[in-house]
């Protein structure tokens, strides 16, 4: 177990220590993109990190928070870092090593922290560890493990408290029953920070989703339908801005006058309220999808929402249908047959 050099230690004998996995890592990987933890520090550049798929975390919240959970200018690295290994060869400085994980921690630490307290009303101190680190140092063979939770900042207004504390540490090279539980600790620590991750950033999307069903009532226009005498449906735009022109949106969400006369306009009419053949017109609600879920408005108050298709009623989908070539509208029969225009 004992290497020459530091470049060694992570070709030959850290592979043996971490083993094959799956779960996102990165290596020797400058942490370029991160708010420095203070100033005139360097970057930190772990010599192995685990972190999570971008593509797993919700867009808006990679967004806001960018600067606490996205370490690398090259975004397709993996994001929310929050465990690390640091190594160094015989030679090496164990002083060197421990202040290097220690900013490692910190970067993780803040991230989870950001992360834990996406869209809370305050910042969540819980008083426990959600990043874990490790060192090796070839020289005593020695693996040692680390945690780092966030507290209250000491200060109003100023920024949050971080704490190291050692967990364990193992002898690896002391005989194969110490090096057997170094590993197994290694390994395990590094499943159950993925863990962590995996926790926080579900209920990170669940808020990000919040906010956007929440604010859908803000979109640049909604649609109304009215049904009249005569079974015709015309589209009535409204503005979020009252003192602006809709005439334009109006035209462009206007359904084809052809579609307007087909032979499910009865199933149409039992959705309306207050429906009667001798008024004039009678108002119905509107419907929007977005985020994998159908959303009902009656006017601009959203009145409900759902994951299955609402079935004779045309649905707004401002990105397009993919199924439909691209088009904005579409509407279910009652065998679940779509209409696209």
């Amino acid at each position: 177990m004992k290497a020459k050099t530091e470049d060694r230690v992570r070709s030959d004998v850290f592979p043996i220590i971490r083993g094959r996995t799956i779960i996102p890592s990165g290596q020797n990987e400058k942490f370029n993109h991160l708010t420095p933890l203070a100033r005139n520090i360097s970057d930190a550049q772990p010599d192995y990190y685990n972190g999570s798929r971008p593509a797993q975390l919700h867009p808006d919240v990679r967004r806001d928070l960018g600067p606490y959970i996205i370490p690398c200018t090259d975004t397709s690295r993996p994001l929310l870092p929050n465990f690390f290994t640091e190594l160094k060869g015989p030679d090496g400085k164990a002083s060197e090593m421990k202040r290097q994980v220690t900013q490692d921690l910190g970067n993780g630490a803040r991230g989870m922290h950001k992360l834990q307290s996406y869209k809370q009303k305050n910042p969540t101190y819980d008083g426990n560890a959600y990043t874990v680190g490790a060192t090796y140092h070839s020289g005593t063979g020695t693996l040692q493990m680390y945690a780092m939770h966030p507290t209250e900042p000491a200060q109003p207004g100023s920024d949050p408290q971080y704490h190291t504390t050692q967990m364990t540490a193992f002898a690896m090279t002391a005989d194969a029953n110490t090096f057997r539980r170094g590993v197994a600790a290694f390994r395990n620590a590094r499943d159950w920070a993925k863990e962590q991750r995996d926790e926080f950033i579900a209920r990170a999307n669940e808020r990000a989703d919040e906010k956007e069903e929440v604010s859908s009532t803000d979109e640049p226009f909604l649609t109304s339908f009215t049904a009249s005498s005569q079974n015709e449906l015309t589209s009535n735009t409204t503005h979020q801005d009252s003192g602006s022109s809709t005439d334009g949106l109006a035209r462009d969400t206007d359904l084809p006058r052809k579609r307007r006369a087909k032979s499910r306009q009865s199933g149409r009419q039992k959705r309306t309220t207050a429906s009667s053949s001798t008024q004039e017109s009678t108002a119905v609600e509107s419907w929007t999808f977005a985020k994998g879920r159908f959303h009902c408005f009656r006017g601009e108050t959203k009145v409900g929402s759902q994951k299955d298709c609402p079935r004779d009623v045309w649905v707004y989908n401002k990105d397009g249908w993919s199924n439909g070539g691209g088009k904005l509208w579409c509407s279910w029969e009652s065998d679940g047959t779509p209409d696209y225009c």
